[in-house]
């Protein structure tokens, strides 16, 4: 399947979801179709190691996936987290989630994860020294995907719109990785994107990933 195949298919869904409610059990079918045949698409096929090329690689063709993903109004309140260091956390915290960040798709039960589980997972380049709960409100634009070179299956949001800060109901410090993590390479999911004191507000293209 080409890009431009995978174009049509996300225009073809678009249409079906507007037809009304009589259409919107084939609309959402669609919908997760090209979801999946996206994923598909542009997922590696194989990741030899963590290096700066490899993650190079691999954040393009998360952003690709993104552009081409339609967001949907979110249909409830949810809860969900992000990875990152305790400075960006702290400006997030501060100003708000910038748009096209990424986030995990809910929230995780149980023992929390070390940063460095939390890097695996999420194949996240930088360190991790943060863990963010954040509150995505009703109808609220978001696009559901699946993590690029992270654990396989593991479901990531973003969101074509900025969180105000009141979205970021905490910061906790977390378990430090065993080893020490370079920030060199990508800005991937949950890793920082922006460390300056600039608002999201402000149309800094650098605050996407």
């Amino acid at each position: 399947m080409n890009s431009k195949l995978v174009a049509t298919l996300v225009a073809v869904s678009a249409l079906i979801l507007g037809f009304g409610e009589s259409w919107a059990g084939s609309g959402q079918t669609v919908a997760r179709a090209v979801s999946k045949a996206v994923s598909r698409q542009f997922a590696p096929k194989s990741v030899k190691g963590t290096g700066p090329k490899d993650f190079k690689a691999i954040y393009a063709r998360d952003r690709r996936i993104d552009r081409i993903t339609p967001a949907k109004p979110s249909p409830r309140d949810r809860i969900v987290e992000r990875y990152t260091t305790m400075k960006q956390a702290q400006h997030e915290r501060k100003y708000g989630i910038a748009k096209n960040v990424h986030m995990t798709s809910g929230v995780h039960r149980g023992r929390p994860y070390s940063a460095e589980a939390a890097r695996k997972r999420f194949g996240i380049a930088g360190p991790v020294e943060a863990r963010e709960t954040i509150r995505i409100p009703k109808g609220h634009p978001t696009r559901s995907n699946k993590v690029q070179g992270g654990d396989r299956g593991v479901g990531e949001t973003t969101s074509p719109k900025a969180l105000p800060k009141k979205a970021v109901l905490a910061v906790k410090p977390i378990q430090s990785s065993k080893s020490s993590a370079s920030s060199v390479g990508r800005q991937r999911p949950m890793d920082f994107h922006n460390s300056s004191s600039t608002p999201p507000s402000s149309g800094n293209s650098r605050l996407t990933n």
